[in-house]
Formats: structure tokens, C-alpha cells, sequence
């Protein structure tokens, strides 16, 4: 028998009733008296505010019923602003003006929030309000039954070759990544922080399609272990591969045709990071991945602009990941496009941005690339006329595997790069600078990461230290002749070192500025003949070591 592999990488039809049709016939002045009243308070409902103990909201519009498993809709966006720990303080408030049910999926101040709330029948705009950090936790008894969470969390040392010893790491990890909605069991890396070690719990609701018996099967590197209904179902601990591509790893349960509960626990130690839920349902004959189809999502819906309470400017950006560029091992240089709005501003308003890693930039809509994995708090300040408004995004710029990336890449990241002031960047970023430029041979590039960093000799180890004086010494001698600047970079490279390898890459340096640059030909042809009569002499000595 064979199987396909786990692979690791509304309507609102129907008739006018007795209420439509009597509107229908009143007469015009009349319906459009009541039609002007209904678009005055509208209006007027949309300029208020629900509890001016809220500071900041946003307008959601759920886009579309239709026919489903929930009225639950979810809203993502940055918040751009602080707000209370875990988003205590988030409320959603319905267009009449009503507290509706909400969850907090995940909610940090700076960064990014989803949050799932119920929906009303013929209620279409909602408000998601939030600034009031006094305010405490609701209690609503309502819970969506629809929609998977994926959390990803620090994953604590020791082994995992059992479920009591999954648990323990569990209860040991201290630091939450991220959290989000996933359309189905499938990843394999990090999107909320480092992807060498770290845990990963779904939790949400798998519907099946008919009664009977399913298998449920696993593949992951390294431990995972499923449950339906509060029952485990199928585990494989320990360390090891995604070898199970063909569901190997699977157990049966019976399971009547509905929603289900299910959990799915994995952890990686290092290496390869995967894990994947697959099944055979009632009837299949090969193994497939359970696809998003089966895990009942939200209603969709759209986020208008961020508004802040007594403020004629507010401030707020959007990122967009577009691309990376793998340098070596884990390394990653990562593009992001950011977008500046000033609501309320004018066209003559001015950006400026800071992104977090000493660099800046004055565009409204500026590309960056990070140099470094890690968690950033990029700012947005906002000026026109006296008033002023600063929006913040904390986030975790690193993995994001593009599969569709433009063939201009390389070229558009140096020319990036090559705009930076290097001095206001990190030593770890100015060596993943320089990497780069190596790979895309960019000497304008090299020089420019090269003539900052020899002036971190304290941040470097001595053969990194001689290999940049070295480096930048020859392309101040070929790629762009200042004589005097070179010869400084072979000069410290003779008083740093007293090794015969390094010693000789100094006075070569040397003899060449000043054959090629100062034209101090006797000078230089000396110091050629003394490299090649001391250079002849290891050799020879070399020879009857050989012999003897």
C-alpha cells in the first residue's frame, strides 16, 4: 500500500419580509427623513467614544457571513502603543455601542495583537479599544469553539523521551515567543524567536467530516506527542529526524463527525525544526496532511486606521517581511518594508524613523535590512505644526523562508547597505556586512564595513582584527589608492603581531603602497628582494628538515 508523504517543509438569500416591504412604500420625503436620521447617528456613534478610560481604538469590519462552524471573528494588527500586560485591557465594543465577548490571543505592548471576539447578527463594525492600564481582566463565559492557536516558548535543558518529561519542560519554560492563528499543523522553524531550540503547542478544534475510525499520525524533529479530546492519541518522543513521511508513527481512534479537540505538543533541541499532523480519515488508503479545511478558521474581517483619544495626529506603521539572504549557518540579513501613516496630518507632515539597531532614516515609506536576527523596537516619530505622535513596533525580525524572492535581491541590498553610516551599527552587524559584500564581491561595499570596523579592535579577535587591517589596507591600495590611509592599516598590523605569517602580509602591504601609490621604487624593490631571500631560506631549512 502505498501513501503520500508528510513532507516537512453567507448567504443572504430569501425574500423581502413584512418589515422591508413596508419601508418600500412609505412615502420618499418620509424614508428619506428616516434614512438621514440613521446615517446622522451612525456618524455621530462613530465619533464617539465607549469609556474615555480607553485611550486608543480601532474600527474592524467583519467582511462577510457565511456558513460556518462560528459567529466568532478575529482582528489582527499592530497596536503601535502600549497597553496593559497580556491585553487585559482590550475591549470590543459592537456599532450600537455594546460589550461583546472577546479573547485575547495574543497582545504585547509595540507589538502585534489578535484578538477573537463574537460577532451579532445584521452587526457588521466593531471597535477594539484599548490604553487603560488600570483596567482589570474580563470574564466572559463564552469561549470560540472554532479556529488553532500556535504557541512557540523557550524550551528548558534536559531530555524529552516521554510525555511526564515533555510536561516537566513545559512547566520549567519561562518565556513565551509569540502566539497566533495557524490554518493547520505544518511548520518548521521559529516565526517568534530563535529557531535552534524552543517548544511549540497548538491547541484548537479539528472537525471530522463523518463517523468512524481515523488514524492519526505524526512527523516532527525532534518530540511530539497528539491529542484528541483530552486523550493522547499517538507519540514519538526522543531526539530524531522527520523520518516518518509516510506516517509510520500513527495510531487509531474512533471519532463521531463534528468538532473535536486537539492538542499538539512538539520541542526541538537544535538542528532541523519540523512538525507536521497527518491522517488517514474513514475510507483513505494513503496518509495525507490534515489541511487547513479542517481546522473551522474565523470570520474574516478588515482593520481601519489607529485613533487615539484627544490627539489631532496619531501615528502608526505597517511592516511587511519581503525578503532575507542566508549568509552562514543561522545567519540571516533580513529585508523589511516599513509604510508610515499620520492620521489627521497633511501631506507636509514629517517621518522619522529609528530602527532599533542604531540606524535611522527620514523617509515616510523606508526599506531596512537588519543585519542581525533579534528583537527589535523600531519607532516612528511624526511631526507637523507643534503637535507631535510616536508609534512603536517590537518585534522579532529572523526566519521567515520566502520561497518567491525577487532576482534583483542582492544588488538591492547593497545598494541599501551601502547608504548606512556603519559607525552607529554593532560589531556583530558590521562582520554580517561584510560576509555579504564578500559573497556579492561589492568593494565599494567591503571598504565601506572594513573602515569602521579596524577601529573595533577590542570587539575582535586578533586574527579577525589582521585579516580586516590586511583587507582594508588592499583595497585602499587597488579598489579606491589612498596612500596614507593604507599605509596606517599595515603599520598596525606590525605592531599588533609579531608572527612570521602576519608579519609578512604587513611588509608586502607596505612595499606595495610604496611601489604603486608613492612611488618610492628603490624602497620597495628592497623590501621585495629581503621577503624572497628570507622566504628562500625557510624553504631550504624546510628541505633539510625533510631529509634528516
Amino acid at each position: 500500500m502505498t501513501s503520500a508523504p508528510l513532507r516537512t517543509r453567507a448567504s443572504r438569500s430569501g425574500a423581502a419580509g413584512p418589515a422591508l416591504e413596508g419601508v418600500l412604500l412609505m412615502r420618499p420625503s418620509r424614508w428619506l427623513s428616516m434614512l438621514l436620521a440613521l446615517v446622522v447617528c451612525e456618524a455621530l456613534h462613530a465619533q464617539g467614544w465607549w469609556d474615555t478610560r480607553w485611550k486608543r481604538r480601532r474600527a474592524v469590519t467583519v467582511k462577510r457571513r457565511r456558513a460556518g462552524f462560528s459567529d466568532w471573528a478575529l482582528a489582527r494588527f499592530i497596536l503601535n502603543s502600549e497597553c496593559a500586560p497580556d491585553g487585559r485591557d482590550i475591549r470590543v465594543i459592537d456599532e450600537t455601542g455594546l460589550e461583546t465577548p472577546s479573547q485575547v490571543i495574543w497582545a504585547r505592548s509595540n507589538g502585534f495583537c489578535e484578538v477573537a471576539f463574537k460577532t451579532r447578527p445584521r452587526v457588521q463594525r466593531y471597535y477594539v479599544y484599548w490604553g487603560n492600564s488600570a483596567a482589570a481582566a474580563p470574564r466572559y463565559e463564552e469561549k470560540p469553539k472554532v479556529g488553532l492557536v500556535m504557541e512557540t516558548r523557550e524550551r528548558p535543558r534536559g531530555g524529552c523521551n516521554s510525555w511526564a518529561d515533555y510536561r516537566r519542560l513545559l512547566a520549567g519554560s519561562r518565556i513565551v515567543y509569540g502566539r497566533t492563528v495557524v490554518g493547520n499543523i505544518f511548520h518548521g522553524f521559529n516565526p517568534f524567536g530563535p529557531s535552534g531550540s524552543y517548544m511549540t503547542v497548538y491547541r484548537g478544534w479539528l472537525y471530522a467530516p463523518s463517523n468512524g475510525v481515523y488514524r492519526i499520525a505524526t512527523n516532527s524533529d525532534d518530540s511530539s506527542f497528539v491529542f484528541v479530546d483530552g486523550k493522547m492519541v499517538v507519540q514519538w518522543p526522543g531526539g530524531h529526524g522527520p523520518t516518518a513521511a509516510y506516517g509510520e508513527h500513527n495510531a487509531k481512534v474512533e471519532l463521531k463527525r463534528g468538532l473535536h479537540r486537539i492538542e499538539y505538543y512538539h520541542e526541538t533541541s537544535g538542528g532541523g525544526q519540523a512538525c507536521v499532523l497527518g491522517w488517514w480519515k474513514p475510507g483513505d488508503k494513503i496518509v495525507s496532511l490534515v489541511g487547513h479545511e479542517y481546522f473551522p478558521g474565523f470570520l474574516e474581517t478588515t482593520v481601519g486606521r489607529l485613533q487615539e483619544r484627544g490627539k489631532r495626529i496619531v501615528a502608526e506603521m505597517k511592516a511587511k517581511p519581503v525578503s532575507e539572504a542566508k549568509l552562514y549557518g543561522c545567519h540571516l540579513l533580513i529585508e523589511v518594508r516599513f509604510t508610515g501613516i499620520a492620521n489627521g496630518a497633511s501631506n507636509k507632515a514629517s517621518f522619522h524613523w529609528d530602527f532599533g539597531d542604531g540606524l535611522t532614516s527620514g523617509e515616510k515609506n523606508p526599506s531596512h535590512i537588519f543585519l542581525t536576527p533579534g528583537v527589535y523596537t523600531v519607532t516612528l516619530t511624526v511631526t507637523e505644526g507643534g503637535h507631535e505622535s510616536v508609534a512603536r513596533l517590537r518585534h522579532y525580525m529572523g526566519f521567515l523562508f520566502f520561497h518567491r524572492e525577487p532576482a534583483d535581491k542582492n544588488r538591492r541590498y547593497a545598494r541599501l547597505l551601502r547608504s548606512y553610516d556603519f559607525a552607529r551599527v554593532k560589531t556583530t552587524g558590521l562582520l554580517a556586512a561584510l560576509t555579504f559584500a564578500d559573497l556579492c564581491e561589492d568593494d565599494d561595499l567591503r571598504l565601506a564595513v572594513l573602515r569602521v570596523l579596524i577601529g573595533r579592535k577590542d570587539d575582535l579577535s586578533e586574527q579577525r582584527y589582521l585579516s580586516a587591517l590586511r583587507d582594508a589596507g588592499r583595497l585602499l591600495i587597488e579598489h579606491a589608492p589612498a596612500a596614507a590611509t593604507a599605509r596606517v592599516c599595515f603599520e598596525r598590523m606590525l605592531k599588533t603581531t609579531k608572527k612570521p605569517w602576519w608579519t609578512a602580509q604587513g611588509e608586502l602591504g607596505l612595499a606595495d603602497v610604496k611601489f604603486l601609490l608613492e612611488r618610492k621604487l628603490d624602497e620597495a624593490l628592497k623590501t621585495y628582494r629581503d621577503m624572497v631571500a628570507v622566504s628562500y631560506t625557510h624553504l631550504r631549512a624546510h628541505e633539510t628538515s625533510l631529509h634528516l
